[in-house]
């Protein structure tokens, strides 16, 4: 098994169906700091692996309709051995990526992500930001104005109670608010959210 280099980000690949991510291979491939460790056929062998060879940062594990429990099963012993897991789903119903997020998922892509936007998030997982969900679930979602402008307040950083003292409201208005949130999304907790709202665009000044 060859070493891997610090800096690197080495990437195990999960697929029953190892066609359908031969794209995804070429490009991770060609991109510098990232290193293919392998192609596994399911999550148990993904576990065996990164229990046995140390280096693994990242397993990308895609999913498709029958696969989800096997997933969430694995993740906590792929955690234990130092990899996160990035889902890569076929199956984009946003309560299967609330589910897996919960049990410890670091990112929840869409198949239909472009390579850019995987790359990004590889990335992002790999220096430890856990939480994004994949926009691809959301886009129906329509927001109201003040949804928008919460989003937009907890993206700049502000607490429950700035956010409410800007607004001439409650904590725990705007906690609830956050509550229903994180329900439209598609996410768990607070912090998710905030990921959320940062990748999303919301925060930005222009």
């Amino acid at each position: 098994m060859e070493d891997f280099s610090p800096g690197n980000i080495s990437i195990l690949l999960v697929d029953s169906h190892v066609a359908t991510i031969d794209g995804l291979v070429a490009d991770l491939s060609k991109r510098q700091n990232v290193l293919i460790a392998g192609v596994r056929h399911n999550m148990k062998e993904a576990v065996s692996f990164c229990q046995t060879h140390q280096g693994v940062d990242i397993v990308m594990a895609s999913l498709y309709f029958t696969e989800t429990r096997t997933i969430a099963y694995a993740i906590h012993p792929l955690r234990q051995a130092k990899a996160k897991v990035i889902v890569y789903a076929g199956d984009e119903r946003p309560q299967i990526a609330n589910f897996l997020m919960r049990q410890g998922a670091a990112a929840f892509l869409s198949q239909s992500d472009s390579y850019e936007t995987v790359y990004r998030v590889v990335l992002s997982v790999s220096f430890g930001t856990m939480g994004y969900v994949s926009a691809k679930l959301t886009e129906g979602t329509k927001l109201t104005a003040i949804e928008e402008e919460i989003l937009g307040l907890l993206a700049r950083g502000l607490k429950y109670d700035e956010i409410a003292s800007l607004r001439n409201t409650s904590a725990h208005t705007v906690r609830k608010q956050c509550d229903r949130l994180q329900v439209k999304v598609g996410v768990e907790s607070r912090e998710r959210l905030i990921v959320w709202a940062v990748n999303s665009g919301f925060g930005v000044v222009v």
